[in-house]
């Protein structure tokens, strides 16, 4: 049943340890057999090659063999634990490296290439993320650390505490952006002070430059912070929370939440659609997940013309 479905299908996805369709006796060959042109997507831990492909994995290990984890904790306490943040973004990530090479594969279709078996590997999606790290370490040496809440390259760049108790992250961390900031705040002289004339020196005396900012953020409000950021044309917001996200105004216009009605929890908040098409598709309603075999009539009767005593 499996191998008539993927004559008739564009892409097979499968997340296994590496090498289960073999042993199966399903692997990407056995499944193109009868459709040359089909994709196979397959995502795992570790690749389908190399000492580590058969290990188990979940998303924190992929986050942690990728390196995300090192560059994690509070960089005031040696030895800290990393710090996870409180999604699996190792299963997202790799999963958005999945959607990128099943469509790049789709294009490589239509242009006359055969069907292509996509690798997916978490912790290599992860790894792909880390920026200017690698580039670091090779040219230099240098060991990306932990920076807390901070920028590692830039300064200001952090979170600071508005007098309601919110968390405003702020970015001031062009010349013409820190002139702005320090004439806001009321400490125009910073900009000719040694310790803070370029992002260099600004980024070394980081911990001083924050206590200052600190200091003006704590006498507002965390909205008062952004008006006034923003009228000083200073890349600012508060930190938001998911109710924050639900009640804001720029969410509601932008259908970046919408409401669906689940068959079994009924009315449930859903993510819109993202990116937005600028066409009548991101106007289409939402769907809510389907049932467990929900589809199964229209792929058995009607994709693969099953009679109902065989299904």
């Amino acid at each position: 049943m499996l191998k008539r479905l993927a004559a008739k299908a564009d892409v097979v996805i499968e997340n296994f340890r590496a090498g289960q369709l073999e042993r199966w006796g399903i692997g990407p060959d056995v499944l193109r057999a009868d459709n040359p042109g089909l994709i196979v997507c397959r995502i795992s831990g570790f690749g389908q090659t190399g000492p580590y492909a058969g290990r188990l994995s979940l998303a924190s290990i992929g986050e942690a063999v990728g390196g995300l984890h090192y560059i994690t904790g509070d960089p005031a306490q040696a030895g800290s634990a990393p710090i996870r943040a409180s999604l699996s973004l190792g299963d997202t990530i790799a999963a958005l490296f999945a959607v990128n090479g099943i469509l790049a594969a789709l294009h490589g279709r239509r242009a006359g290439e055969v069907g292509r078996t996509i690798d997916t590997a978490m912790y290599e999606a992860v790894f792909g993320l880390l920026e200017s790290t690698l580039t670091e370490y090779g040219a230099a040496g240098v060991v990306r650390q932990p920076n807390g809440s901070s920028s590692p390259n830039f300064s200001p760049s952090n979170f600071y505490p508005s007098s309601d108790g919110k968390w405003i992250c702020m970015a001031a961390t062009g010349e013409q952006l820190f002139k702005r900031l320090a004439v806001l705040i009321g400490r125009g002289e910073l900009v000719d002070d040694p310790k803070f004339a370029r992002n260099a020196e600004r980024v070394a005396n980081r911990t001083e430059l924050d206590g200052i900012i600190n200091n003006w953020m704590g006498r507002h409000t965390a909205t008062e912070c952004e008006a006034l950021l923003e009228k000083a044309g200073i890349p600012a917001s508060k930190v938001f929370s998911i109710e924050d996200s639900v009640g804001d105004p720029h969410f509601q216009a932008r259908g970046a939440v919408v409401e669906v009605n689940d068959p079994v929890l009924g009315r449930v908040l859903h993510p819109g659609v993202f990116p937005k098409f600028g066409s009548g598709m991101d106007e289409r309603p939402i769907q809510p997940p389907k049932l467990a075999g929900a589809d199964n009539a229209a792929i058995y009767r009607d994709l693969l013309g099953l009679e109902p005593e065989e299904i």
